[in-house]
């Protein structure tokens, strides 16, 4: 037995803390605020003057962490029952990673295309200072998630391990989307006001649920076949294909998005719809560079997820010269 039954505790310890705090920020923002917020009313608490989309983002980042910080938890009490085998401690562990790579995708966001949120949407116009700070704590957050990564990790051959926790973390965060965007595309449908049936409203939020549900799926499955395939110790192309489609679906969620908004908001539109903006039917001013940075970083993943899927599907051949 490697670990103690010391570092099994602070195990359960810690991850009860970070997933009570998570299912608060979850339930606070996914399911008390975001999907009353356009309709302004039929919420149980009283609603902030922020965006759909600053509530949406932090109920989303919410939700996703306490399913990886969850895991933890369970993991984590799996272990103390069984205190001869190190392996839910090291599955614990791989939550800690993937909750530092939840909180980097977090921040990678907010600095290169979700910065207006936390800036001139809240009456702060620095946005150079904005984005430093976000960057500078994404290099932070992506050094102390990747050195224990590679300690941790380092030393397997197929990647499986790896792999389960990204292909999680990625299930979660798709998750996440689906559900919050999901509840808040029910509750508007069952509004009174005609205007919330309209396909502008369906689209901005009822097709991100949609493809955050099917991402969450593939990923879903690549977990399970990445836990098969570390028991078996063995390669599996099929779970690499699926967990690069969700990639790709995750990064067309990013350009679906920048579409909606590029066409359905907007000064000379009297029935605007903004993720951005605070209310329903006001413009955002700041809408083109919302687009165009959501065009060029849901560009760069969906690329980088076909690369990926190229990749997996023809792998280079070992080229292995002879003395």
């Amino acid at each position: 037995m490697k670990y103690s039954s010391g570092i099994r505790l602070i195990n359960v310890i810690i991850f009860a803390l970070l997933t009570a705090g998570f299912v608060f920020l979850a339930v606070w923002f996914g399911f008390l605020i975001t999907p009353f917020l356009w309709i302004g009313k039929g919420s149980p608490i009283d609603l902030p003057d922020i965006s759909f989309g600053l509530a949406a983002m932090l109920g989303c980042f919410g939700l996703a962490g306490a399913l990886i910080a969850g895991k933890g938890l369970l993991t984590s009490i799996f272990s103390m029952l069984r205190e001869n085998d190190d392996e839910p401690v090291v599955k614990s562990f791989g939550c800690y990673i993937g909750i530092g790579y939840l909180v980097a995708a977090f921040l990678l966001l907010n600095a290169m295309w979700l910065y207006r949120l936390t800036s001139s949407n809240l009456g702060d116009d620095d946005i150079g200072f904005v984005v430093t700070v976000y960057v500078i704590a994404l290099i932070v957050v992506l050094l102390a998630t990747n050195v224990p990564m590679v300690r941790l990790f380092g030393d397997e051959s197929q990647f499986n391990k790896v792999m389960q926790v990204l292909s999680y973390s990625l299930c979660s965060v798709s998750a996440a989307i689906g559900i919050v965007f999901g509840v808040a595309y029910l509750v508007t449908k069952t509004s009174s006001d005609p205007f919330y049936g309209q396909t502008t409203v369906s689209l901005e939020i009822g097709v991100p649920a949609i493809i955050g549900l099917v991402a969450c799926l593939l990923c879903l499955v690549a977990y399970l076949g990445y836990v098969k395939a570390d028991k078996n110790k063995t390669v599996v192309k099929r779970n690499g294909i699926l967990f690069e489609g969700a990639l790709v679906l995750s990064g067309a969620s990013i350009l679906v998005t920048s579409v909606f908004e590029n066409i359905y908001q907007g000064a000379s539109r009297p029935s605007a719809v903004s993720l951005v903006a605070k209310t329903i039917g006001m413009s955002n001013v700041n809408y083109l560079d919302f687009c165009i940075t959501g065009y060029i970083l849901g560009g760069a993943i969906v690329l980088a997820g076909i690369l990926f899927m190229f990749s997996t599907l023809f792998p280079k051949k070992r080229v292995v010269s002879e003395l």
